[in-house]
């Protein structure tokens, strides 16, 4: 009976949660939290690691602000904010490239969406594993977190390669000039 309890909140927070919540304007014990359109871009920054930082400060902050529990998984946003970030490198890259380009980096894309895909779904499978005999609030935060985690580390390694592409292509055509 334990495990018929705590999955169906897993798999609430897996599949919807981690992975789809839609926050705007929380209360956490009267900290509000922001909206994904509020959180700093990526662009506002010298690199992906001091954007990193400012996101791990953010997460704490919240955290640290928040009563524990189910309560505080909204704190997590990096699984919100990577793929916004990813897509607006997707977009720089694209613009920038040739017609050949473009069509390698869509079909570059569609394999890596592919990929994410598959990976989110096995994260999934992980994290339900390892929380599905446990009871409490406190669990699916931290299933939240693990996912989190995980699924931002995949996203931020193809954003650092795309940063380096962009990088390229910027080095291409500073020589042009």
């Amino acid at each position: 009976m334990r495990i018929l309890l705590i999955v169906p909140v897993l798999l609430c927070i897996l599949v919807n949660g981690v992975y789809g919540f839609n926050y705007v304007y929380i209360e956490v014990d009267g900290a509000r939290q922001l909206d994904i359109d509020e959180v700093k871009s990526l662009t506002e920054f010298r690199n992906i690691d001091d954007y990193e930082s400012y996101l791990d400060s953010y997460v704490q902050g919240c955290l640290d602000k928040g009563s524990g529990g189910s309560a505080s998984i909204p704190c997590h946003v990096k699984y919100r904010v990577w793929p916004r970030e990813l897509d607006a490198i997707y977009k720089k890259v694209f613009n920038a490239s040739d017609a050949k380009g473009k069509k390698t980096l869509a079909e570059a894309r569609k394999a890596w969406e592919i990929y994410n895909s598959k990976s989110k779904e096995f994260t999934k499978q992980v994290i339900s594993e390892k929380y599905s005999s446990v009871q409490g609030t406190m669990y699916s935060l931290l299933a939240a977190g693990d996912g989190d985690a995980i699924d931002s580390q995949l996203l931020k390694e193809r954003i650092q390669v795309l940063w380096s592409m962009m990088q390229l292509q910027a080095s291409i055509h500073d020589h042009r000039k």
